[in-house]
């Protein structure tokens, strides 16, 4: 079985390597890290609260799925818009993430009297 979809998958990965625009992809790639991990930082130290996460995790899903629709619309299908609006939706799901996984981080702040 695996055999026969070796194939197409090589296939679909030439296919995507040569459409790629690879000057947007890795920066983004770097920036969507560099989110989650600061985000994840900042948990572990008790700058925000739990609700907090939670809040700008909802947000952000909301304003990605925006980002997301708004790219695929066909006037604006192809544009700088476009790919502004897809960088912004990346942006957005890793604020969503890196949130999510602050809750895992998140310490109590310690009160210093």
């Amino acid at each position: 079985m695996w055999c026969r979809l070796l194939p197409a998958s090589k296939r679909h990965l030439e296919i995507l390597s040569e459409r790629t625009q690879m000057p947007i992809q890795i920066p983004l790639t770097i920036s969507c890290l560099a989110v989650v991990i600061l985000i994840s930082l900042l948990a572990s130290k008790g700058k925000l609260h739990i609700p907090g996460y939670i809040g700008i995790a909802f947000l952000t899903f909301g304003l990605s799925l925006l980002f997301g629709k708004l790219s695929g619309i066909k006037a604006v299908h192809g544009s700088n818009v476009a790919v502004a609006s897809s960088v912004a939706c990346y942006l957005c799901i890793a604020i969503t993430i890196g949130s999510l996984i602050a809750l895992a981080f998140y310490r109590e702040p310690t009160s210093d009297m």
